[in-house]
């Protein structure tokens, strides 16, 4: 047994550390988001801490991959991550706008582009119209969200209008 490679595996393991700072703000507001969720027990909140845990492991997955060159189940593995904490915040956004129906076709968007970002690695490597498809089906995820926020915000204003008149 070589000595220099039975020591050099815990040093190099302290020599890089295990999570960074990335990973570590993001672990941070997933547990203030669940001590928000136990305090007022809005059920979004448990939703937005998911996603943070997600994003999370998409962010260690993807540091990972920088060090080490990954396996293609890894790297579908780390964009599905990528793709699912995306949908995860829309979601939490959805649920506290009150937004079912938007929330429907979201959740049915979401799965298609989760299955598309896990298929790439894996069936499609090279190819570049699959890789523009899902990075266009993470933008339409966000652009739900942040429509059925404006929806609620317009029907806000407009309820506070008729209260005043």
């Amino acid at each position: 047994m070589n000595p220099a490679w039975f020591l050099g595996y815990p040093v190099g393991a302290l020599a890089v550390p295990w999570l960074a700072s990335r990973e570590s703000c993001a672990l941070i507001l997933a547990v203030v988001s669940f001590l928000f969720f136990r305090a007022f027990r809005e059920r979004y909140l448990l939703t937005w801490g998911m996603g943070w845990i997600t994003y999370a492991a998409f962010l260690f997955m993807e540091r990972r991959g920088a060090l080490h060159t990954p396996s293609q189940a890894a790297a579908a593995i780390t964009q599905a991550e990528f793709v699912l904490a995306i949908g995860l915040f829309a979601t939490a956004a959805l649920l506290s706008a009150h937004a079912k129906r938007l929330l429907t076709a979201l959740l049915m968007v979401s799965s298609v582009v989760v299955a598309c970002a896990v298929l790439r690695p894996l069936y499609l490597p090279d190819s570049v119209g699959m890789k523009v498809g899902i990075e266009a089906g993470c933008r339409v995820i966000a652009a739900m969200a942040a429509f059925g926020l404006f929806l609620m915000r317009s029907v806000d204003s407009k309820a506070g209008h008729e209260d005043c008149a």
